[in-house]
């Protein structure tokens, strides 16, 4: 499960960085125009949500499929992160950071038993995120409405910030309980 799960994850990263040059090369070429990798983004999101579909309702596991939707998702990460970069600089370099440290901490914060995983508590995350989920459906209207600037329910102030920080924490425990449940298989 562990070096499948590692050539997954480089085939994303291989397919992430070929996306970033291909889509800064053309975004320099253009002027800053990011039109188009925002067109090809959202094309390459909405078909890797239709292939985790499908393999999340197939009945036998499907590695094709699983291969696509891992490069789609590089694709995905590759021109989305150019798009933030040339609004916001450097903010690829500090999410990358601070994944990596979120990632190391739950992990040894699992394992050294600090983070528990229990019954309860993963009922208590699948509710919490299903929740989170449908605010995140009404905030993502409210945000194409113009509400919040442009960032939705909260926008940019502290209130959004709160909403941003449960967030993270919801990701964050989540790895927790990916940790426990590849232990337990």
């Amino acid at each position: 499960v562990v070096m499948k799960t590692l050539g997954l994850f480089t085939l994303l990263v291989i397919i992430a960085a070929a996306s970033w040059i291909t889509t800064d090369n053309y975004v320099t070429a253009h002027q800053g125009d990011t039109g188009l990798a925002m067109g090809v983004m959202l094309g390459a999101l909405l078909a890797g949500l239709g292939v985790g579909l499908v393999i999340a309702f197939k009945k036998t596991i499907n590695v094709p499929l699983i291969v696509l939707y891992s490069a789609l998702e590089g694709v995905v990460v590759g021109t989305i992160s150019v798009v933030f970069e040339k609004m916001y600089p450097g903010i690829v370099s500090t999410a990358v950071i601070a994944t990596l440290c979120t990632f190391a901490g739950m992990f040894l914060g699992w394992k050294f038993g600090l983070i528990k995983v229990t019954d309860k508590s993963r009922r208590i995350f699948g509710m919490a995120l299903i929740g989170y989920l449908l605010f995140g459906l009404v905030n993502l209207v409210v945000a194409l409405l113009g509400g919040g600037g442009g960032f939705g329910i909260g926008g940019s102030g502290p209130l959004g910030i709160a909403i941003s920080v449960l967030g993270v924490g919801l990701a964050s425990y989540s790895l927790a309980i990916d940790f426990d449940s590849v232990d337990r298989a």
